[in-house]
């Protein structure tokens, strides 16, 4: 009598599903006949290794990555074979009721500092994993606090911080299926955090006052001078922020709290002034 496989056992990370087991007896050469059972259809394969990778049967569709698997595995000698062996059940689907759930790593994370707080962004786990959705305007990623639809190349989250607290986020995350009724979990992100960048302006009025009281502290260039005192209007704002941090770089520190600057509210009459004073003076 042909022996049965042994310790057959299937594991997940992330994408890869792989089955393996072991068998005690090699000769006459054994032939593993692998049944890859689900719901909805099943497929047999042959191989001579002791273990088979399953992943490709999973994937394909949407209806694929979201049923529920198991595998038996039957050693097979010339005419005769062994009794099969079956492996425990799994699925990605958290809503199936398997031995083994199985879950994907969450994407890259990047964290940016902004003007109003941070932005989180990924790129859409539909896109990073190729996963076909039957609706792409029904299928989505979410958690209790964001959602992205599987249309969507770029997942982009707001976030804001108190004051005094660490600038650190943690993301967990959900994939949902086109009907709603079959999810994914996604493995947590943990801590991710990001430092204000030095002599990043903490208000409009901040900024203002930074870059147009401090020029000849800076010994900012007529070019530069020029750009600033379009501060006005706010499509520059930005912009100035930027040249004051880059100037930071190259000769000192900006003080967050901007107590090195004059505090008051510039006016017209101030900004034609330090635009005038710039241009006839010559900086070393």
């Amino acid at each position: 009598a042909v022996p049965p496989p042994t310790n057959l056992s299937v594991s997940c990370k992330n994408l890869n599903v792989i089955a393996s087991w072991e068998f005690s007896r090699q000769q006459p050469p054994t032939v593993f006949s692998v049944h890859i059972g689900r719901t909805v259809v099943s497929s047999v394969i042959n191989t001579t290794d002791h273990q088979y990778n399953l992943t490709r049967y999973i994937w394909p569709d949407e209806i694929s990555y979201m049923d529920n698997f198991y595998v038996t595995v039957t050693a097979v000698q010339g005419s005769s074979q062994s009794k099969p062996v079956q492996s425990k059940t799994f699925s990605f689907n958290t809503m199936k009721t398997t031995d083994i759930t199985c879950k994907l790593d969450f994407p890259p994370v990047d964290l940016k500092w902004t003007d109003s707080g941070a932005t989180v962004s990924f790129r859409n786990p539909f896109h990073v994993y190729s996963l076909r959705a039957d609706d792409p305007s029904t299928a989505e990623i979410y958690s209790n606090k964001w959602k992205c639809t599987a249309k969507e190349e770029i997942c982009k989250l707001d976030v804001s911080f108190p004051d005094g607290v660490e600038k650190c986020v943690t993301l967990d995350g959900t994939l949902s299926d086109s009907k709603n009724v079959g999810e994914i979990e996604f493995g947590k992100v943990e801590r991710i955090c990001v430092d204000k960048p030095a002599g990043t302006c903490v208000s409009a009025h901040l900024c203002f006052t930074m870059c147009v009281r401090c020029f000849e502290f800076l010994r900012l260039n007529t070019k530069l001078s020029d750009k600033c005192s379009g501060l006005y209007r706010s499509q520059y704002l930005s912009k100035c922020q930027q040249e004051v941090q880059n100037q930071n770089q190259k000769s000192f520190n900006v003080p967050q709290n901007g107590e090195m600057c004059l505090s008051q509210q510039p006016n017209d009459r101030m900004l034609q002034r330090t635009k005038t004073n710039s241009k006839n003076r010559q900086y070393t």
